[in-house]
């Protein structure tokens, strides 16, 4: 589906002001990585699509994306969960090779393997799980504090009665490089990015569907003075909203979700910042 594009196709079309363009088929809220797969696999499955990625920050600064421990497991206790993972891996070790590697470098994925520890008291509830998981053909094992000694002899089985081993399918990658992946490949396949923040959601017509958004963006400006024996300079900002027709909108807005949601008429979605800590 992918034709060669280099990277001056990559740099013109991968940040366009709303003039580009007043309406689309599909607006997507938020350009990390799930925004940014989304459209990705709706210009894969349609390329005759109009899809427009509004960003707030194309750094990605404070994005979610980045910012994840960039790990991927099998071992959850809800067989959708199990089985997106699943598709995720297949992705990472086949899929993503399908695709030119000149307009995004393959993302690298270092198959570790997961160990989920569990003492008496979660017992139960780490076999119970690992029913649903082998049920949908997920590549893990139970192992009783002897073999995880024998397999992990660095680790302290002190209080622990058993373990869930991913086998396959389990490990961690650059959370950065897929975001970029699936940015770069869905600017290859057409879609538009959008710098700005979407502000307001306005519904109308049949069925009072979304039939439009509001783009809010502000741009660094300078401006310098000068006269015969000195010269200064400001910088400030300069901000401008527009309006794009939206045949549909999809919702990829992180931890801040909610906020969009309830703009579009959908309060009280759970969706809320946490702070997480990983111990390396």
């Amino acid at each position: 589906l992918l034709s060669k594009v280099g990277k001056t196709a990559f740099a013109s079309r991968s940040l366009v002001t709303a003039s580009s363009s007043k309406s689309f088929d599909v607006v997507v809220a938020g350009g990390g990585a799930m925004g940014s797969s989304v459209a990705f696999h709706l210009l894969k499955a349609d390329p005759t699509l109009k899809v427009c990625v509004v960003e707030k920050d194309p750094t990605y600064k404070i994005a979610s994306s980045p910012l994840s421990v960039g790990s991927i497991r099998q071992q959850f206790s809800i067989s959708e969960n199990t089985r997106m993972s699943m598709m995720t891996a297949k992705f990472l070790k086949e899929s993503q090779h399908e695709f030119d590697p000149d307009v995004a470098e393959p993302i690298h994925f270092e198959e570790g393997g997961y160990l989920v520890l569990g003492t008496e008291k979660s017992r139960t509830a780490l076999q119970a799980n690992h029913i649903i998981q082998r049920q949908q053909n997920a590549k893990v094992k139970m192992l009783p504090t002897d073999e995880m000694r024998q397999k992990f002899p660095w680790l302290n089985t002190r209080g622990l009665a058993v373990g869930s081993w991913g086998y396959e399918n389990e490990g961690w990658f650059d959370p950065y490089s897929m975001m970029m992946w699936f940015k770069k490949h869905a600017i290859a396949l057409g879609a538009l990015y959008m710098q700005g923040t979407v502000s307001t959601i306005s519904r109308g017509g049949e069925g009072n569907k979304i039939s439009s958004v509001r783009v809010d963006s502000t741009e660094p400006t300078t401006s310098t003075t000068s006269s015969s024996s000195s010269s200064s300079g400001s910088s400030g900002s300069s901000s401008s909203s527009t309006v794009i027709g939206a045949g549909a909108l999809v919702n990829t807005g992180g931890c801040w979700a909610a906020q969009i949601a309830e703009m579009a008429g959908i309060p009280g979605v759970p969706i809320v910042p946490r702070l997480r800590r990983v111990f390396v």
